[in-house]
């Protein structure tokens, strides 16, 4: 029975990881933070990457966040196993009652890009952020081998990702491509942006030209590296569904008609093209 989260995060092939006292993380849902923790008392917080990047030769119209399924049902998975070696531990990825990506920089495992995204010097900006949550202190035998991380301040300040968006989402979140595509209603100007860029789900223009993912590391969690759809199309989605496997996908949230929606739009493109 492993007895050091260290050890553990190390068989999961999870490398960098931090810590912190819980009074010098920011609260932004007090509400959810009362769900979370349930009145129990949180002294440390441990947040951690959980890197997504397999290189794709492959043509691709979605997000590679969302070539793999859903990160959602690896946490989950991550987490049960988490509860089975260190008992009833609070996690959270996405869902934290905490500004999660201001957490990790705090804890030094990146800064922050001009796009939002946290930048890792091992994987770029190609990482979830997660976070454990413990009532012991951080001297606990639990957290041996686990040290604050240096914050180092990895954004060039290039402006390459600003230079190159399509729709100055870099200014404006408003504008990204990636909120757009995710909308259930669209008015004429939103068809346009996704017909132009066609985009069915997300969009990695950012991070494509961000400099410090030129050689950003793979990931070794063979969840993000199976079951791999970078191409998705009418077929694809239809035999998702069939198969009932499209539940398991980043982009299942927004529900069959949104996705089937922007397909279509993309295919517009496609056909202008030829």
């Amino acid at each position: 029975m492993l007895t050091r989260l260290k050890d553990f995060f190390h068989a999961e092939k999870i490398y960098e990881y931090s810590i912190l006292p819980f009074s010098e993380v920011t609260v932004t849902d007090p509400r959810r933070a009362e769900r979370t923790f349930g009145g129990r008392e949180c002294n440390t917080v441990v947040p951690f990457l959980i890197p997504y990047l397999v290189k794709c030769e492959e043509r691709s119209n979605i997000s590679v966040y969302a070539h793999a399924e859903d990160y959602h049902y690896y946490f989950k998975e991550l987490s049960q196993r988490l509860k089975s070696h260190f008992g009833d531990l609070i996690s959270a990825c996405d869902t934290s009652p905490i500004n999660e990506v201001e957490c990790a920089v705090k804890a030094g495992l990146g800064s922050f890009g001009r796009n939002g995204l946290i930048i890792n010097g091992r994987y770029g900006t190609y990482a979830f952020v997660g976070e454990l949550f413990f009532s012991v202190p951080p001297s606990h035998p639990i957290f041996e081998g686990i040290e604050r991380k240096e914050t180092k301040a990895l954004c060039l300040d290039c402006g390459a990702c600003q230079k190159a968006c399509p729709v100055d989402a870099i200014c404006d979140k408003s504008r990204c491509i990636s909120f757009i595509n995710q909308k259930k209603r669209l008015d004429e100007g939103d068809q346009d942006t996704i017909i132009r860029s066609e985009s069915v789900w997300g969009c990695d223009i950012c991070q494509q030209v961000c400099p410090m993912n030129k050689n950003a590391e793979e990931t070794e969690i063979e969840f993000f590296r199976q079951n791999r759809t970078p191409y998705l199309t009418e077929e694809l989605l239809d035999s998702m569904i069939e198969k009932g496997s499209f539940e398991r996908r980043a982009y299942a949230w927004r529900g069959e008609a949104v996705v089937r929606r922007n397909i279509k739009l993309c295919q517009k493109q496609k056909n202008a093209l030829q």
